[in-house]
């Protein structure tokens, strides 16, 4: 019997092409099952689901105590499918980058996203600074003065189903709930069962 230096053949390994494709294709299709897990979640939420149906919609997730929807309460315009670029931000933001270590082995570092980074693409069309996506979660105001379902379809206004009164018509308010930051929570536990 001969012996046997591991470390050398260790060494060996980690340095070889063959482990660094190995190396990158688990970690590749580990990141696929979490952003598929995320695309997933991200669907079938009653906020997705809500929004997705359009101005005509149903207040399925609740954040407006039943009445009207989010897509007219949060003023979209008709023909908008504000969901769509959310959506690709998802499939493109959540990144690895692999860099190499002295002793040989390999280092992944992901770059998960975060709520800000929906800011250029999910911006709110009546105000600016933060997103609507920001807005699901911490509140959005103007509950009190929303009129939905009243006039008909096509009436004068972005959404083409609901206005905003200049007085008060009711009392109550938008009722935020946990929506991206939780499945980006998700996302990143998952991430780490490797």
């Amino acid at each position: 019997m001969g012996s046997y230096n591991i470390k050398s053949i260790k060494r060996k390994v980690t340095k070889s092409n063959a482990f660094s494709k190995a190396s990158h294709k688990k970690v590749n299709a580990h990141l696929h099952r979490a952003r598929t897990n995320l695309i997933n979640e991200f669907d079938n939420h009653p906020v997705t689901k809500e929004i997705s149906s359009g101005s005509n919609g149903s207040n399925l997730s609740k954040t407006l105590a039943g009445y009207g929807n989010l897509f007219s309460y949060i003023g979209f315009h008709g023909t908008s499918d504000p969901i769509a670029s959310v959506r690709n931000l998802l499939f493109t933001i959540p990144q690895i980058k692999s860099k190499k270590l002295k002793s040989g082995s390999m280092e992944f570092v992901l770059s998960a996203p975060k709520l800000e980074d929906f800011r250029m693409v999910a911006k709110m069309p009546w105000e600016g600074g933060r997103s609507w996506v920001e807005g699901i979660e911490s509140g959005i105001s103007g509950f009190s003065y929303y009129m939905a379902n009243m006039f008909g379809e096509n009436i004068k206004s972005r959404s083409g189903s609901a206005i905003q009164s200049k007085s008060k018509v009711r009392v109550g308010v938008f009722r935020p709930t946990p929506y991206l930051s939780v499945m980006i929570s998700n996302f990143e536990r998952m991430i780490l069962k490797v």
